[in-house]
């Protein structure tokens, strides 16, 4: 059936899948009067990427989208993220695979969603609700007549669309992006890509161990984690999708690593070279499908415009399925366009100007963020890996929910108040946020600290038989739901300083057991400064000049010097 000649909306979305659907809802709920259109070419979902989601998310899905009942009894709740590493020969037993997990169940929820079930699920419950959802419409490339003063003008294969807010939320197909010519490639830097399938009658991880190797989690289950085992230049992903089928992938860093993998049989072949992945597949496994995505990176140089057009979700950027983070990405991408849409329908040109400048900067810098912190030649060291990401964990949990929990205002409120002035430049955003601070510190100590063990032959040293716990220190959790005033803030940055003399003291005391460097507690204090914190190696230079009359450091805790009582990295068979 063609659609009406005349079709004419508020808000037009193209795209029905997680982000677009999720905008529509939101847009609805908060303004029920609004015609909102939604566009889709497919008639029926099926499993894709977005599998696991982040906390960040689920706040935006249960405060915005009202799913928190929905959710809790349609689709598993995640146990937090659980990182494997494996030896040089991948020959381990998967019981044998160095750890970094979780102990506890996550203080808040985040969920392995059954895409194909959601997707759909939100597009009737979206219906209910009076969001015109169409199926099987194609949008094909260079199809959208912008004009942001008399509304935009969409051509379909039934028929055009008109609107006044236009929204590409078609994932991959960047239908917006490539016709502006905003689309940008980011292989340069991330060659990454993507191969997957379903599977039952595979072997439940939770099985595979002895009690001791079930005590060590503390009984919760590995099962509904979302699994990452890492090696260099590439990691495979083990995510439950239902009670009875897991989602099994690969990416790969093609400048690294890369197999000649064109089918589900090529895929299964190619993890069964693992041990472990043959102890989880068994002898039963039955692959239900395939899928692959290639040239994984990119993003769009214009996030928004004051001409009435924005890009969510993977249209507008995609980096990698590592860490989930795309989700937390929809979240803040469509919380923002709900600012600009509400500045636009309380007729205030100038906060819609103001906004659309300081969007647009905050999204390069959030893509650019996560850019910088995936780095496939690293990824296969337990020792290396498990520290750095303890001490990422603690910062994120530091102060990324408290920002998204707070609906991004303090972002809004920043553009508003710069009424008349542009915001500043998004590559001087860039250099201020990323090149200085917290995470580009740690970055460039797990750097140092993966060259220190390379260069003496120690890569997977620690692969075999260890087990980090990977659950955040106490101290930076009781921030989640912390106002972010000026007292709140500084305790914050201590805890981001407790954080990195963590991670410093941890690596540092690694390199001095393995260089036979005895531990000097003074000469630590005295060149370790937080605010301009020296090389590793210029610290290790440190130590060898000390006297050693100091009792030796104890084996560094995960939690940092603010938690003595943390109970820390398990050495040896566990």
């Amino acid at each position: 059936m063609s659609l009406n000649p005349h079709l004419d909306c508020d808000v037009l979305i193209l795209g029905a899948s997680m982000a677009g659907s999720g905008l529509a809802r939101q847009l609805k709920l908060s303004r029920p009067s609004l015609r909102i259109v939604v566009v889709d070419r497919r008639l029926t979902f099926d499993h894709w990427v977005g599998e696991a989601t982040v906390p960040p998310w689920t706040d935006y899905a249960v405060r915005h989208l009202k799913l928190g009942p929905y959710l809790w009894k349609n689709h598993i709740m995640k146990h937090g993220v659980r990182f494997f590493f494996d030896s040089k020969d991948k020959d381990l037993p998967l019981t044998e695979l160095s750890e970094f997990g979780r102990r506890e169940y996550p203080v808040i929820a985040s969920f392995q969603l059954d895409r194909a079930r959601f997707d759909q699920d939100m597009v009737d419950m979206n219906t209910a609700i009076g969001v015109d959802t169409r199926l099987g419409v194609t949008v094909r490339p260079g199809q959208l007549e912008l004009d942001g003063e008399q509304g935009h003008r969409v051509l379909t294969d039934q028929g055009p669309i008109t609107c006044r807010w236009l929204v590409d939320a078609s994932g991959m197909t960047s239908l917006l992006p490539r016709q502006l010519g905003h689309f940008r490639s980011d292989s340069d830097r991330l060659a990454t890509s993507s191969y997957w399938a379903r599977f039952r009658n595979t072997r439940n991880i939770d099985e595979l161990g002895d009690e001791p190797w079930r005590r060590r989690v503390g009984f919760t289950e590995r099962n509904l984690s979302g699994s990452h085992y890492l090696y260099r230049g590439y990691w495979i992903w083990q995510i439950p999708v239902d009670e009875e089928t897991l989602s099994l992938g690969v990416t790969f860093d093609e400048r690294l690593a890369k197999e000649p993998i064109r089918n589900g049989e090529d895929l299964e072949a190619f993890l069964r070279t693992h041990r472990a992945m043959r102890d989880l597949l068994g002898d039963h496994a039955e692959r239900l499908d395939f899928r692959a995505l290639r040239q994984l990176a990119r993003h769009t140089s214009q996030f928004c415009s004051t001409d009435r057009w924005c890009v969510t979700g993977m249209a507008a950027s995609f980096i990698d399925p590592l860490f989930a983070s795309t989700c937390m990405g929809i979240a803040a991408m469509n919380l923002l366009i709900g600012a600009l849409i509400e500045a636009d329908l309380e007729m205030e040109p100038a906060y819609l100007t103001t906004r659309v400048d300081y969007f647009n900067s905050f999204f390069q810098v959030f893509h650019e963020a996560q850019l910088r912190t995936i780095d496939y030649s690293r990824h296969g060291s337990f020792e290396a890996w498990s520290a750095y990401r303890m001490a990422m964990l603690n910062n994120l949990v530091n102060w990324v929910p408290a920002i998204y929990f707070r609906d991004l205002a303090d972002l809004v409120g920043m553009a508003d108040a710069g009424l008349g002035s542009p915001a500043p430049p998004a590559e001087a955003l860039i250099r201020e946020k990323l090149d200085r601070g917290f995470s580009a510190a740690i970055l460039r100590y797990k750097d140092e600290f993966v060259d220190f063990l390379e260069a003496r032959g120690l890569y997977y040293l620690h692969n075999r038989n260890q087990f980090l716990e990977g659950t955040e220190r106490a101290s930076a959790r009781r921030h989640i739901f912390t106002e972010l005033t000026p007292e709140h803030m500084a305790s914050r940055h201590e805890e981001d300083r407790v954080s990195l003399e963590a991670l410093v003291r941890h690596y540092l005391s690694r390199m001095a057991e393995i260089e036979e460097v005895p531990w000097s507690e003074d000469m630590f204090q005295e060149a370790w400064n937080p605010e301009t914190p020296a090389p590793l190696a210029d610290l290790l230079h440190a130590l060898t000049l000390a006297r050693a009359n100091d009792r030796p450091q104890q084996d560094w805790t995960p939690k940092g010097p603010a938690d003595p009582v943390a109970i820390g990295w398990v050495r040896g068979p566990v």
